[in-house]
Formats: C-alpha cells, sequence, structure tokens
C-alpha cells in the first residue's frame, strides 16, 4: 500500500493532492497534535508541517510501528485501541478510503462509518476526497 508523492507536484495520486492534504492537516491545530496513519503520507506531514507522526516505515521506535498496526490494521478491539490511542497520545487517525479488508480493523470501521464513538470525522475539500481524518476524543488526547 506504499505510495511515493512528488510534493512540489499538484498532480493528484491514490490519496489526492499531498500538497492539498498537507495544507489541510496544518490546518487542524495551532499546536501540533499526534497523528497515527497507515498510507504512508506520514513522511509529508511530518517534513511539511508541524505535526507529529507515529509509525513511519523506517521509525526507528518499533512500539510506533506496532502501535499503528495493532490500533489500525489488526482485528478490532475496543480496549486495546483504546489503550495505544490514549498511551500514544494521538490526537488524529489518517487512513484511505477502500473498499476491500481482510480483517474487522479500525481502518474498515472508518472506511465504512462505523466506528467508535471517541471518533469524529474531519471535513476535507474533494482534492482529499481518498483520505479520511479522524479526530480522537478521547480524555488523555484532547
Amino acid at each position: 500500500m506504499g505510495f511515493f508523492f512528488n510534493f512540489e507536484s499538484d498532480k493528484s495520486t491514490k490519496c489526492g493532492n499531498p500538497k492539498i492534504l498537507c495544507q489541510e492537516i496544518e490546518k487542524l491545530s495551532n499546536t501540533p497534535k499526534v497523528f497515527m496513519e497507515n498510507c504512508n503520507l506520514g513522511t509529508k506531514i511530518l517534513y511539511y508541517t508541524k505535526h507529529y507522526v507515529l509509525g513511519l516505515p523506517y521509525h526507528r521506535s518499533t512500539e510506533g510501528i506496532v502501535s499503528c498496526h495493532k490500533c489500525l490494521n489488526e482485528t478490532y478491539n475496543d480496549e486495546i485501541v483504546r489503550r495505544i490511542l490514549m498511551q500514544t497520545k494521538t490526537n488524529y487517525i489518517i487512513v484511505q478510503k477502500q473498499s476491500k479488508f481482510k480483517k474487522n480493523n479500525l481502518t474498515k470501521m472508518i472506511n465504512q462509518n462505523n466506528y467508535p464513538t471517541f471518533l469524529s470525522p474531519v471535513k476535507l475539500p474533494e482534492s482529499c476526497k481518498n483520505i479520511i481524518i479522524m479526530k480522537v476524543n478521547l480524555q488523555n488526547n484532547l
């Protein structure tokens, strides 16, 4: 599921226009926030915004990569997902829109608009239509 983006280009990709997406992400908060994602946009977000990203493909923290995988890709377990999101102080989750899933995981739930009550969708422009951003609303993450 890896993608290469030429940020300087305005060309849209499978995940939309990365330049516009990073501009939208930058607007989400005046202070740096923590993003969890599984669509390989982390490097762009990390470089072009003030925000933090968990689990980049070359991340030195094994815990960050494992946390993203358990939270977004493993079979959904509410207790585990909540604990990971609170421990990592994740403020936002970013997933790619898709229709095929191997497991009943959080990525699938978000894509099917059947997400937990502690998540709320972030409105994005049409140019970012292949990405979903969810705000995490847990006590520890506000």
